[in-house]
């Protein structure tokens, strides 16, 4: 019996006993079709036929030496390439110049605005926060949607009065 990459030591009794009752379904079929002649003991030793004993089924080899299922696995395996991984940016390229400009922008303007251009009840009086007017992103260095102002009153602003109220106010626009 010829076959491929097993070695007789990994070949139980079972698996031998097997192999060689699934040979002897494939020499009858043979017969019965009309494909041999040969008893069974002449058919394996004649070296007709080539099988692969190295997994659970017992099927024939192709030209390669492999069974069409290795095979299969083979070219699966080829097929499919590992993903590469590559993490989202926290922050884009753009975002990043962007950034750096907002940051000595925010500075000028405090700057030049060093009082709170709120007002709110339980104001301190001096900015140390920018709020932004406008909701565009297309906004987001346009200091003529920015208004100076303190913690105080910037947490007011963004937590507490409603997107009407703050239109009135003149610290909301677009939508």
């Amino acid at each position: 019996m010829n076959a491929h990459p097993v070695a007789p030591s990994t070949l139980t009794p079972d698996k031998e006993k097997a192999i060689l009752c699934a040979m002897y379904a494939i020499w009858k079929k043979e017969i019965r079709e009309g494909k041999t002649d040969l008893k069974f003991e002449e058919w394996l030793k004649s070296g007709e036929k080539q099988f692969c004993a190295c997994s659970t089924d017992l099927k024939p080899l192709e030209r390669n030496g492999h069974t069409a299922s290795c095979n299969h696995a083979k070219r699966k395996a080829e097929r499919v390439k590992p993903k590469k991984h590559t993490p989202i940016k926290r922050v884009s390229d753009k975002r990043k110049i962007e950034n750096k400009q907002y940051s000595e922008l925010r500075k000028q303007y405090l700057y030049d605005h060093p009082t709170c251009e709120i007002k709110l009840i339980g104001c301190t009086g001096k900015a140390t926060q920018i709020h932004h007017c406008s909701t565009s992103h297309k906004d987001f260095l346009n200091t003529k949607t920015w208004k100076a102002t303190d913690a105080h009153c910037h947490n007011i602003v963004e937590r507490v009065l409603s997107a009407a109220d703050r239109r009135n106010k003149g610290l909301l626009k677009g939508l």
